[in-house]
């Protein structure tokens, strides 16, 4: 069933929180008020202030230093295997500092004091010290200041005891290196109360040098920087105990479908009794609120809560349980939070399965998955509608003496997702530690394990390659995320050499081979079935097909022997801590889309989620796994054909797979889609206006459909930076509005007729005939404005016209609206708006208005700039001039100016500028003795 998404990604405490208020008078006071209202969750602080109290000792009570050896200790002291571990701990230093300090502390008088001298340095908590509740959670606290600490870090560390005096290994729990740069800063780690063995609290406060990476991609190779000093002050370490708080989902991977709901249940248990008063706020992925639901608990009140909110569509939500002490002095919202938990989910719509011939196009890539996470793959797949998958044949954990367990795990997964009908491959990333280490690669450079001289990889392999060889016949050679063996010499004889000792072990293998985007497509590779190639999220989406263009090459191999195999792009998207979510869930639909206009085999996403693991493995959908899923359905079965220019906004044209495509006849009707977003990062939203088709519907990225509004016969739709995708449309129409042109679109801004040319290709399978109307600008000169064509089936046509526009026409795009009335499936009357530059082709020409006031008399003249650029091949004569109403035009000339010259003119309106804001002056040049005239109105800001 359900899965606890309890991890608290962000526990807030009465007491964490105030510690963050500067230290003094005032914040102390504030702690203290604070402090009374929690008295009930503290269970012990260690302030450090023991000189009051007789302590003359370098370090206070139940405190000891890790890696010394110490005399005159109690008997009962060593016989703790916990003792004896952390005094003989290597890699602490013998020399340097732990002590009280006099000269720093957060409250008080004291705090404790470390001082790096080359190596680590730390103290521990002597066992019995601290005893713990039965399943109960805690968390310990501490306000920490470090200087110098460059590479090295301060670091608190809690964990449970047995009552043999073990530490018991999984539960420990570090803050991580901590570098203040001399402020106090409050740090804390959290215990959670699942071990029934536990008897007893441990902690470390230490100065600890950084340690060798084995995550690394440099591994072993990787040079580590250590710190020559540095100091470390800790104060107020405390230990509170918390309720414990859950969020759970009817789902183990916390995505539903329609029709079902989400449903959720939470609960708070706390061993104190105390009356608490909890609040669930839901959030969509632009952080909106969009439901919210409160209750007492504890105290005689119901610890568990069950609610089905009312959520307004489908999509990512972010559910946020914050549990309060309703008796502080402020109240509701404002309520001091005792606890905080956070959980996700994705509600999905009721879309079918994949089409089989389609389903393997789009993949989830979960390499590197320990052995617990794996369990949860099929459910994730059968609720996010995806039926394929990358998994790791190895852990990095694994050894000879786990792969037994290991294999089994796989082969059970495997299992599972073949009965399903999934498609499987399977990765050699990431190699095991162990066996890296052996034949010294890189973790993540399994193809570099067949290079002669390397140590044996059978012990490792064969075993899975002869359990699985039989049902899975893909078999990837690496992560693309790494480009650990893209240098390795002479690539084509290693791929065959792979390619040999599997073959020896399965019966056709298919090779997957992991490349990077940014780098060039390998070449002379003939057992390459399929590339599986990194998209950096770095490579702009709009960059894609450009990046992609020597992939889709597949008819020039380098010799006959080369075989070009499919191309799939494994989109990286940033992460959240590098875009915020709405504009990462921009990001990934614009890549899918790019992708597909690039002509890519397939698309996978690495890994859209978060594993979490506080009492249970859950895991945490990421918004991406909501808009692969959805957009897959949207691009599944479907082709690019064409994209059709829109002002602001990108629109691209999708048609069955069967669709001829944009050049040729016979594009089908079913199967029409159209993708369209404004363009740029921070574009502005817009409405398209146009006629989509007898029942077009409108598609999010998240699958909630809806349906155009409809405006005088044409359909409108809101657009903004998220793509939509309008389906139910007619493709061949989209296509043929698409052909529609004037050619050339520049104008050049001089008083003569223009011949111009309307271009239009006919996309149906029959000849369509009809008439065209050119409605706007209503006040040029266009001959004709009315004419009859008629076009083959798949062929262009042109039709010649004469345009001239006023002499007053300023400069700049223009917007010809022609309408269409015509036969072809069926009878079409539609409206297709056309943008014409009006401007010189030679000449680069700006204006700017500004205000300037005579500080003396306190009169404001408006002032024209104009910069002029000759930007031909031959020099020119032109007259530039500045108009404002009622006052005298005002001209300057401007003979002999070169090639490639620039140069200046202003115009003074001497007392205009009382003028109202938003008053317009009009600008502009006119050629002398020629029929050129460029004319721009430049308006006042009003600011």
């Amino acid at each position: 069933m359900s899965r606890a998404l309890s991890n608290a990604l962000l526990w807030v405490l009465v007491v964490a929180t105030l510690l963050c208020q500067p230290a003094g008078p005032r914040g102390a006071a504030q702690a203290m008020d604070r402090e009374a209202l929690s008295r009930k969750r503290l269970i012990y602080r260690f302030n450090f202030e023991e000189r009051q109290q007789g302590n003359y000792e370098d370090l206070p009570r139940h405190w000891f230093p890790i890696g010394r050896q110490l005399s005159g200790l109690e008997p009962n002291f060593t016989r703790q295997p916990i003792h004896v571990d952390l005094m003989s701990r290597a890699g602490f230093s013998a020399h340097g500092a732990v002590r009280f300090d006099d000269k720093q502390a957060y409250t008080g008088s004291y705090s404790l004091r470390m001082t790096l001298s080359g190596s680590n340095v730390g103290a521990f908590l002597e066992v019995g010290a601290l005893p713990t509740i039965p399943q109960s959670d805690y968390m310990v606290t501490a306000v920490v200041r470090t200087t110098e600490m460059v590479n090295a870090g301060a670091h608190l560390t809690a964990y449970f005891i047995d009552a043999q005096g073990h530490r018991i290994e999984a539960s420990v729990t570090d803050s991580g290196p901590i570098r203040t740069n001399g402020k106090w800063q409050t740090v804390s780690v959290r215990l959670l109360g699942d071990y029934p063995g536990a008897v007893w609290i441990g902690m470390e406060l230490s100065a600890l040098q950084p340690s060798r990476d084995v995550q690394s991609v440099l591994g072993k190779h990787r040079i580590v920087y250590e710190d020559v000093a540095g100091d470390a002050w800790f104060d107020d370490v405390t230990l509170w105990q918390l309720p414990r708080v859950s969020i759970e989902t009817q789902s183990p991977v916390n995505v539903i479908r329609q029709p079902e709901r989400p449903r959720l249940s939470m609960s708070v248990r706390d061993l104190t009794g105390q009356a608490l008063s909890a609040q669930a706020t839901i959030y969509d992925h632009h952080m909106n609120v969009v439901a919210r639901m409160e209750q007492p608990v504890g105290g005689g009140a119901p610890s568990n809560m069950r609610w089905i909110p009312t959520l307004p569509k489908l999509g990512w939500y972010l559910v946020d349980l914050v549990v309060r002490d309703p008796s502080a002095p402020s109240s509701g919202t404002d309520a001091l939070p005792v606890a905080r938990s956070l959980g996700a989910f994705l509600w999905l719509g009721e879309d079918g399965p994949l089409d089989v011939s389609e389903a393997s196009r789009f993949t989830l890539d979960a390499q590197g998955l320990p052995d617990d996470q794996m369990d949860l793959l099929p459910a994730l797949l059968d609720q996010s509608g995806l039926e394929s998958v990358v998994v790791s044949c190895w852990s990095r954990k694994t050894t000879r003496a786990t792969l037994d367990d290991r294999a089994g795990k796989l082969e059970g997964l495997v299992q599972n997702l073949l009965s399903r009908s999934r498609r499987v491959t399977v990765s050699l990333d990431p190699v095991p530690d162990e066996l890296a280490l052996a034949s010294d690669v890189d973790t993540h450079s399994p193809a570099s394990l067949f290079i002669p001289g390397k140590a044996n990889w059978t012990p490792y392999l064969a075993p899975i390659l002869m359990r699985q060889g039989q049902r899975v016949r893909r078999w990837q050679l690496g992560s693309p995320g790494y480009a650990g063996f893209l240098a390795t010499r002479d690539l084509p004889s290693l791929v065959s050499t792979i390619h040999r000792e599997f073959a020896a072990l399965m019966p056709q293998p298919t090779l997957v081979l992991p490349w990077r985007l940014d780098v060039a497509r390998p070449r002379g590779l003939s057992e390459v079935d399929q590339f599986t190639v990194e998209v950096p999220s770095g490579i702009l989406p709009d960059y894609i097909p450009q990046h992609t263009a020597e992939w889709r090459d597949k008819a020039s191999p380098v010799s006959a022997a080369e075989s070009v195999g499919s191309l799939s792009l494994r989109l990286r998207v940033p992460s959240a801590t590098e875009l915020t979510h709405p504009r990462r869930v921009d990001d990934l639909a614009v890549r899918m889309l790019r992708a597909w206009q690039a002509g890519a085999d397939g698309v996978s996403l690495p890994q859209p989620w978060t594993f979490v693991a506080d009492r249970q493995t859950s895991l945490l959908p990421d918004p991406l796994l909501g808009v692969f899923s959805s957009v897959s359905r949207r691009l599944a079965g479907r082709k690019y054909l064409g994209s059709m220019p829109l002002r602001g906004a990108e629109c691209m044209i999708f048609g069955a797979a069967s669709s001829t495509g944009p050049t040729g006849a016979g594009v089908a009707v079913s199967g029409g889609m159209l993708a369209v977003w404004t363009r740029g990062a921070d574009a502005s939203d817009s409405t398209m206006e146009m006629y989509l088709g007898a029942h077009p519907r409108l598609i999010d990225v998240f699958g909630n459909r809806s349906e155009p509004a409809t405006v005088g016969g044409k359909h409108r739709v809101e657009l903004t930076s998220t793509p939509i995708f309008i389906e139910g449309i007619d493709p061949a129409l989209a296509l043929f509005r698409a052909s529609f042109k004037v050619d050339p679109p520049f104008i050049e801004s001089l008083q003569v007729p223009h011949e111009r040319n309307i271009v239009m290709t006919n996309p149906w399978s029959r000849t369509i005939s009809g008439t065209l109307y050119v409605l706007r600008p209503d006040d040029w000169n266009i001959q004709p404005r009315r004419t009859t064509f008629s076009i083959a089936a798949g062929q262009t046509s042109s039709l010649p016209m004469q345009i001239m526009f006023p002499v007053s026409e300023i400069a700049g795009t223009k917007r010809m609206v022609v309408r269409l009335d015509f036969t072809a499936e069926q009878r079409y009357t539609i409206d297709i708006p056309v943008d014409l530059t009006l401007g010189l082709k030679d000449v680069d020409f700006d204006a700017q208005l500004t205000l300037e006031t005579d500080e003396k008399t306190g009169i404001a003249d408006l002032v024209v700039t104009q910069l002029i650029t000759n930007t031909g091949t031959r020099t020119l004569s032109l007259y530039a001039f500045s108009s404002l109403s009622g006052v005298p035009r005002q001209e300057r000339v401007l003979a002999g100016l070169m090639p490639g010259q620039s140069t200046y003119r202003r115009f003074r309106f001497v007392g205009a500028g009382d003028r109202k804001a938003g008053a317009s002056v009009r600008v502009g040049l006119r050629e002398t003795g020629g029929p050129a005239v460029l004319n721009k109105v430049l308006t006042l800001d009003p600011r």
